[in-house]
Parts: C-alpha cells; structure tokens; sequence
C-alpha cells in the first residue's frame, strides 16, 4: 500500500461520517481522480479483512466494517507502539504507571522484585523506557526516593491514555479504573449525550470514558490541567461543553465524584476529538485561511526561493486543509500522524517547507502545529515539488517505449506517463524491444521498457518493475528530472575531505557547535545560519534512524553550499535514538532543490542500504564518496 492510500485508510478509519473525495484530495495531497484510483487499490486490500468502502451518493466515501475490523485494520496497517517490545517492558511501564496514579516513587530494589528481573536488568530496561516516554516529552526521574515518570501533565495524559487504550487487559488499566463504577459512568454518559442529540460510536464513547476516569484519578491526585482565557472562551460556546458539564454534575449527583472546572474543559475538548476526524468541527473563514495561505507561499518564496504562487492546485488543497487543522490545533485535539516518519525520510524538502508554514501559523495565530501537523501539510509540498520540478524542465524529455507485451499495454503506458508527466514528456513512438539500438538511443533522452533489454545497457533505459504503478512513475521522475541537476553541480563541490571529521564528542550540542563553527571558519556559514541549525533542531529531531542524523539550517542566506560530515568514535544520544553518523546539509537558497535528492540519497545509502556500518569501519572520505556517487548514475 503506497503512502496516499494509506493516508486514505486512516482517515476513513476516524471517520463517523462519509467524507468527500475532495476532503480526502485535500488531506492526502493529490488530485480526486487519484483518490478514485487508490479506492480500487483499497477495495481489493480490505476484501482481505471482509471490509470495503462505500461510495454514498452526494455525501461521500465511508469505511464499511465492523469494529472489531477496524481495530485489525488499525493494527495491521498503523499501530507500531514503541511499547510492543515484550513481556518485560510492559510489565515495567505497568508498574511504574501505577505508581504515577499514586503519586508515589518506588525504589529500583522493589521495583526488580515486582517485574522479576535482577537490578541491572532492571537499569537495561529503565532505558528502554525511557526512550519511549521521550515520544510523550516525559522522563524517568531517580532520586534518593526512588524513581517515578515526570512531566507536563498534559503528556502524561496523552500517554496513559495511548498505553491504556492499546493494553486494555493491563494491570496498569485494571488499576486506573479501580473504584470506578463503569456501568454507571456509562449511563451518565449516554444521557448527556442523547439529551443534546449527540450520537458517538460504541468505540468513541469508550474513549470518553477513558478520558472521564483519567481526569477523575488524576484530580483526586490535585493534578489538573489549566486553560487559558480564549481556550475556555472557545469552549463554553460549544455544545460539546455543555454536555461536559451535565456529566460533571451528574457525576457529583450520582456517584459523589466532584470535577474542577478546567477537568470539564479536558472533557469537553475529547468530545469535540470524539465527534469527527476533521469534517464536522467548526471550520475557520475560507477568506481568512486564503490570506494565511498567501503569506505562507510568499514567505517560502522569500526564505526559499521557490515559487508556488501559481500553483492553484496546493493552495487549494492547502486551504481546506487548514480551515480544519488550525480548529484541531486551537482545541490542541491531537492526530496521530501515522506516516510522519515516512514523510520525513522520503519528502525532507517538503518537511522543511511545511515547518516554515508553521511559523506562519504561530506568528497569526499564537498556535503551535506539532510534528505530526507539519507532517500533513508536507504531504502538500510534496506534491507540489512533484509538479513544480517537472513543470520547471526547459524542453520535454524524449522517450521511446519498448514493449513486447502488446499494443494494449503499450496504450496503457503511453497514457499513464502523458496523465502524470503532461508536456514535460515527449513520447516519440512504441516499438519491441528487440529493435532498439545504439543508434536510436542517441537520438532520445530515455528508452522506457516493461521487459529487461539483453542488448542494451545504458543509463538511458529505465525498466519498469511494475505495469507502471506510483512506485514506477516516482522513479521515472526522480530519474529524468532529478538526476540531471545533481550531476551538473558536480557532488565534489558540496562533499569535500576538508569538511570529513572524525571527533569523540559528548552529546548533540557539541557536535552541532562542532560543525557549524567548522563551516563558519571556511566561510560556508554565517552566525544567523548557524542559529537557525540550533532552531530547526528545536523543532523537530534529525534523526532518520540507524545511527544516522541529518541536521540543518531553517534557511542558508549566503550563495555558497556545503555538507559537513562527523563520524564519531563513539555513539551518542540525539533525541529518542542513538546517533554516531551526522551529515550537517547547508545548501544555499538558489540551490535548495538539490536539497531533496541529496537528502532522500543519503537516506537510501545509509539508512535502506546500511552503508552506515562501512563508513563507520573505514572513517575515510574517499571511500565513502567514491561509493555514494554511485547512487546517481
């Protein structure tokens, strides 16, 4: 399943209602004729599971499936928890979980006894979960006392929840919900409910009911959260809060359990969650986001210089997105974005720009889109960068297609690469593959073949895995209308053995002042680009996974470009992985369209094809570039 179908599945997954072709368009970063294609892709892969999408006249796409389905779905094709790491972790996080709805510290002797693990097993495994509380911005604190899970209480609730939702058979759930009378909890909830005309799924309403126990154990503790004044303003005009509130009341009438007001804020914030993935939340003025939308693209224009302003399709699509999102980020209604890591390794550049819309959102809104938001913008810029670096080629490239499968096949192709590549691709004739020569390739730019070609051997000819699917057509781009610019520059003036180090260095601060004021004393870096390396980290992690890091500048100002690369003697902790490898890309603003293909090559090298372990073994800068070139030919 390829990315936008995926992104598809989910958002049908969240949804209670059917959703338009051009919401999911809007959402998933492609046209609604692709949206019909990627239907036929799901139908067939959800027939698996005895689901499928129904197509509802004038309302839309529904997901058909019951919920025990769903829940297989969810986990099959999205659910990858960090805490799925065995018995013995789980046990762990169980035991310290408890220990934080009582608001107590365990010492590490006692803690050994109760998950039945020796002391330094024990120490092992509190790294390891310290790792997965740092997905949640939480730690694990040792004192004198013991040690117990710290953070913002709205962290610690986002992961008690998470964990409680996905191991509802735990000790640590039987614990939360101890001394709770659930049917009767289920009851308040459904009359609120049903005495404002609201209807939630059985699995929605399960939620809730998490939600209502949380804020129950958690402000018998004297651990509330807190709201400010426009939050609580944009609350109480909301039907939502009024049923918030008659379940506090009805909780102090019937169960003796006495709510804050802010715990009713909490509640009345997951309804609105419960209600819609983003379809029926109140949506911002259309007028107000095209303005917002408009001043993102001039800004990436100014900072990037890369112009999107003619680009209708991605301000629209871009415009609807957002009309939803920033009500999803002013009620801080948090949407897990499955693929966010995807987009990251695959659409850096998209990445990078979504950030800088993000800026633009903060300084007009006092809101702050996490990563998870910025990841479903990207997949904007993504497709625009798509467009826009075919769009920018000077003359169509000429092609041949070489097909022994028969004239249909060949129809087929012929219309699959106009639909996709427009002018940008001239398509001289269709002939077998037995008679292309080493005449004819001269006379055209690429040779594109469904069978492999035994008498010729070229960089010319591009030979389909596939009968032509997005997987075939993302290579045929990146081959044609990629390759060719990287080539030009000429990689030996961004990789240089000058800028190669080998350094033992204490953490990701030092190597970050390490690189950069390597760069600054060539003269390749400037002290503001240098702070915008320090800023971009504080967003978002580089790190891309198998030792590897590829930190970088928010914007580069100067008209020079260059990548640092340290190797470490040893490793050390970036944010939530291990790091050794670190390539710091500085590329200037007339060039940063390389920065993609650079970026996504370096990924494939050393991350896909586990490269990382040879630069690590030779430490050498010759071997290391005379084998990644190799990724461009």
């Amino acid at each position: 399943m390829n990315r936008a179908s995926k992104l598809i599945l989910q958002i049908l997954l969240k949804a209670i209602e059917p959703v338009t072709g051009a919401e999911l368009a809007a959402q998933a970063g492609c046209s609604e004729r692709s949206v019909r294609n990627y239907m036929k892709t799901l139908q067939s892969i959800l027939a698996d599971y005895n689901a499928h999408v129904n197509a509802v006249p004038h309302s839309g796409y529904m997901l058909d499936a019951d919920e025990n389905t769903m829940e297989v779905l969810q986990k099959v094709f999205f659910q990858d928890r960090l805490w799925d790491m065995g018995a013995d972790i789980t046990l762990l996080l169980d035991k310290l979980i408890e220990n934080v709805l009582c608001d107590k510290w365990i010492i590490q002797i006692k803690l050994a006894e109760e998950t039945y693990m020796s002391v330094s097993t024990l120490k092992q495994q509190l790294k390891t979960a310290g790792k997965i509380l740092r997905e949640y911005n939480l730690k694990i604190c040792s004192s004198v006392k013991g040690v117990k899970i710290e953070g913002e209480e709205k962290q610690l609730r986002r992961f008690l929840f998470e964990y409680c939702h996905d191991n509802k058979k735990s000790s640590a759930a039987v614990f939360l919900f101890r001394n709770i009378d659930c049917g009767r909890l289920d009851m308040i909830i459904q009359k609120s409910l049903s005495s404002h005309s609201i209807k939630l799924t059985d699995k929605a309403v399960k939620e809730i009911q998490l939600h209502i126990v949380m804020a129950i154990q958690r402000s018998k503790l004297q651990c509330d959260l807190f709201y400010t004044i426009s939050e609580i303003k944009n609350f109480i005009e909301r039907v939502e809060y009024s049923i918030a509130r008659d379940i506090a009341f009805s909780l102090y009438d019937n169960m003796q359990i006495n709510l804050s007001g802010n715990e009713i804020y909490y509640i009345a914030q997951h309804l609105i969650a419960s209600k819609k993935f983003f379809a029926n939340i109140d949506k911002v003025s259309k007028k107000y986001v095209g303005g917002m939308v408009k001043r993102i693209l001039m800004r990436l224009k100014k900072e990037f210089a890369i112009d999107f302003t003619a680009d209708d399709c991605l301000a629209d699509g871009l415009a609807l997105h957002l009309q939803v999102a920033l009500s999803r980020m002013k009620f801080h209604m948090q949407v897990k974005n499955e693929l966010l890591e995807n987009i990251k390794a695959e659409y850096p550049l998209a990445f990078r720009l979504a950030i800088a819309a993000g800026s633009v959102i903060r300084e007009m809104e006092s809101i702050t889109a996490d990563e998870d938001e910025i990841g479903y913008i990207a997949i904007h810029f993504g497709a625009a960068l798509s467009r826009k670096g075919i769009h920018q080629s000077k003359l169509p490239k000429k092609v041949i297609i070489a097909c022994d499968s028969g004239m249909g096949v060949a129809i087929l192709l012929r219309s699959k690469l106009k639909e996709r590549f427009g002018e940008s691709i001239d398509v001289e004739k269709t002939i077998p593959g037995y008679d292309i020569s080493d005449e004819l390739l001269c006379n055209v730019d690429y040779v594109i073949t469904t069978e492999p070609l035994t008498n010729i051997n070229g960089k010319k000819v591009i030979c389909l895995h596939n009968l032509c699917n997005e997987e075939d057509l993302q290579r045929i781009e990146t081959k044609m209308f990629q390759s060719d610019v990287i080539e030009s520059m000429h990689l030996n003036t961004l990789f240089r053995p000058e800028w190669f180090f080998v350094e033992e260095l204490p953490d990701k601060v030092a190597v970050l002042k390490f690189l950069t004021k390597k760069l600054m004393e060539s003269g390749y870096m400037t002290k503001n680009t240098r702070d915008s390396v320090f800023a971009r980290e504080k967003i978002s992690s580089t790190e891309i996974g198998n030792l590897v890091a590829l930190p970088h500048p928010l914007v580069n100002g100067q008209k020079n470009s260059a990548i640092a690369i340290l190797v470490l003697t040893k490793p050390i902790q970036w944010d939530d992985n291990m790091v050794q490898v670190i390539f710091l890309i500085n590329i200037e603003k007339s060039l940063l369209y390389l920065w993609n293909t650079i970026a996504v090559k370096l990924y494939d090298y050393l991350v896909k094809n586990n490269e990382v372990k040879n630069l690590l073994r030779e430490q050498s800068f010759t071997k290391f570039f005379d084998s990644f070139v190799k990724m461009f030919n």
